[in-house]
């Protein structure tokens, strides 16, 4: 179904991004970390993940969409 083929694209977009996203994301979401306590813990100010996070989201949201895309299309 395609709550399934998002956790899918997910997973697979996720393992495209760069180390550090990835890590800011599991800090965030996983060890529940507010941005204060994830730019604490990487040394980074909290400006600078919350822009992360912003910036990730949105990879994130553009590759499941495009991935979506495709599979409607019968690309994948």
């Amino acid at each position: 179904d395609e709550l399934d083929l998002r956790n899918r694209f997910l997973n697979e977009c996720l393992a495209r991004l760069p180390k550090q996203g990835r890590e800011i994301l599991e800090l965030k979401y996983h060890a529940s970390l507010t941005s204060e306590g994830i730019a604490a813990r990487l040394s980074k100010t909290t400006g600078a993940v919350e822009m992360a996070l912003v910036r990730l989201r949105r990879a994130l949201r553009r590759c499941i969409e495009g991935k979506l895309t495709a599979e409607s299309r019968g690309l994948s």
